[in-house]
C-alpha cells in the first residue's frame, strides 16, 4: 500500500509517495499561459561503489507531517522573495528506490528564463538541508 501525502494551491505542489515520479503531472501543474520558462531537475538513484559494496537501492523514510511542511516552506518563501517564478513543484520519493529510479524531482515554471535554472538548484539545496528525509543504502547480495 503507498502513502501518499500532498499539499497543493494554485502555484505551488509539494508531494511525498512510494509512487515513481511523474514528469508528466509536474510538467502539466507549472506550466501556464505566461510562463516562458519551465526548469526541471530529477535525481535518481546510482549504483555506488561503498567500501566495496555495490548499491542495489535506496531506502528513503521521512517524517512525513514536517517534510511535507519543509518542502512547502522551501517553495513558499522562494516564491515570495522570487516574484518571477509561476509555479513550483516537488515531488520526493520514500520506500525502496531502485539504481536507475528517479528518487526526487523539482520542477519550476518563470516568466523568462533567467534564474529559472537558480532557482532549481536553491531548492535541491535547501532539501537536502533542511528536510527530515533520510536514505540508507541496500547494497546487492554477496555471492
Amino acid at each position: 500500500m503507498d502513502n501518499i501525502s500532498c499539499f497543493k494551491n494554485d502555484d505551488i505542489c509539494v508531494f511525498i509517495s512510494e509512487m515513481q515520479i511523474n514528469m508528466d503531472r509536474a510538467f502539466e501543474f507549472v506550466r501556464s499561459d505566461n510562463s516562458g520558462a519551465i526548469s526541471s531537475f530529477v535525481g535518481c538513484v546510482r549504483a555506488d561503489n561503498v567500501d566495496g559494496k555495490m548499491v542495489e537501492s535506496l531506502l528513503y523514510t521521512a517524517y512525513i507531517p514536517m517534510a511535507l511542511r519543509g518542502l512547502m516552506k522551501i517553495a513558499t518563501d522562494l516564491k515570495i522573495t522570487d516574484k518571477g517564478i509561476k509555479r513550483i513543484y516537488i515531488q520526493h520519493r520514500t520506500g525502496m528506490v531502485h539504481v536507475g529510479e528517479a528518487s526526487v524531482m523539482i520542477v519550476v515554471s518563470r516568466e523568462r528564463t533567467e534564474q529559472v535554472f537558480d532557482n532549481v538548484k536553491c531548492i535541491l539545496d535547501k532539501v537536502k538541508r533542511t528536510v527530515p528525509i533520510w536514505k540508507k543504502n541496500i547494497f546487492k547480495p554477496l555471492i
